[in-house]
């Protein structure tokens, strides 16, 4: 005889309780019960919100997997807020078994780590918990649920906490090499001191046995290069200006 396969264990739900009260709201003024609950009955509400949704549903019995209405889920939407407390208790008590029925244990009672301490055995932990606790409370609240006013929600880790900073080595000695001695300036060259006005004078050196198409082509290239140099100047000059003397100060 082939066993039957359990069905996998839902993780406490931990969706916002006030987006689970305007999704029952809605539902309510819609005046009916679609045959499925899906994300296109979730349109005023973010994407990861839709799925926090669904799973709520889930783990409070009143959805299958494949969105199918239970008949508490069709018995919620129609009902006044006063016939939902009745609904809302009968489902937290069933869904939050393992509060209800875990040995030794009160919910009338309890602290805050009791409470956390079970929860963390269905596998949940850090803001998934935090969130986890706050909708049990909320729900339960709402369905009239007496429960221990020590209980909270496990406070929220820190986000951004600070790591301990690594030593940073410090630098190598420095260490005085001497400079290679300078080329002599070459020998076979032409130089040619073209005088600009106001005291000031290029000196352009030329190979000696520049050619006649050598000439041709330095002449072509020559204004382009021009053009370059005067914008790299002029980009130098303007960024030591933004980082350089400001006004009033001494150069």
């Amino acid at each position: 005889m082939a066993s039957t396969a359990e069905k996998p264990k839902l993780s406490p739900a931990y969706a916002s309780h006030k987006s689970f009260n305007s999704f029952f709201d809605a539902r309510r003024e819609d005046g009916h019960v679609t045959t499925v609950v899906d994300r296109s009955l979730m349109s005023n509400f973010a994407g990861s919100t839709k799925g926090e949704l669904l799973a709520t549903l889930k783990f409070l019995g009143m959805i299958d997997d494949k969105g199918t209405p239970s008949k508490r889920y069709e018995e919620y939407v129609v009902a006044d807020d006063e016939a939902r407390k009745e609904l809302l208790e009968a489902m937290v008590r069933n869904a939050y078994a393992f509060l209800f029925e875990a040995p030794g244990f009160y919910i009338e009672r309890a602290t805050s780590n009791q409470v956390a301490d079970l929860f963390r055995n269905q596998g949940i932990n850090g803001s998934t918990l935090v969130r986890a606790v706050a909708f049990f409370l909320a729900a339960a609240k709402q369905a009239g649920i007496k429960v221990s006013p020590n209980i909270k929600p496990p406070p929220m880790a820190a986000r951004g906490a600070s790591k301990p900073k690594k030593e940073v080595p410090p630098p190598p000695p420095l260490v005085h090499t001497i400079a290679p001695p300078r080329e002599a300036p070459p020998t076979d060259v032409e130089n040619f001191d073209i005088p600009i006005p106001i005291g000031r004078k290029v000196t352009v050196s030329i190979p000696a046995n520049f050619t006649s198409g050598d000439w041709d082509l330095f002449q072509t290239m020559l204004t382009p290069y021009v053009e370059a140099w005067k914008a790299q100047i002029a980009a130098r000059k303007t960024s030591k200006a933004e980082v350089g003397v400001q006004p009033g100060d001494k150069p």
